[in-house]
């Protein structure tokens, strides 16, 4: 999958051909797209998700990975209501972890 909505709505369990929660979603991407450029994601610099924006290019294979479960990981906590405290509290940690990671492997990566 190469457009973030789509990749998203997979993880978050929303059936591609539905539309009624796209502008929902969009909004907590786009969010998460600029938490990733205070990160030092640079890629994701003046970037808007839209429908259909595709995933920009990263070099780094390691950061991309990292990018990709952060970014749909992020909104899928928005939107799990389900879930009890144990299980947010693990998403929490995980996220931040992913976070520490995406910090490292940017700086890394991309001039500072």
């Amino acid at each position: 999958m190469d457009v973030i909505l789509e990749h998203v709505k997979t993880v978050v369990g929303d059936p591609l051909t539905e539309t009624m929660f796209n502008v929902e979603l969009l909004g907590h991407i786009n969010g998460c797209v600029a938490k990733l450029v205070q990160l030092g994601v640079a890629p994701y610099n003046n970037v808007f998700v839209e429908e259909d924006t595709m995933w920009p290019v990263i070099d780094n294979p390691t950061l991309k990975s990292l990018v990709m479960l952060f970014l749909p990981g992020t909104v899928n906590a928005a939107f799990d209501r389900t879930a009890n405290e144990t299980v947010r509290n693990s998403t929490a940690q995980y996220l931040s972890e992913l976070e520490e990671r995406i910090i490292l492997e940017a700086s890394l990566t991309y001039e500072v």
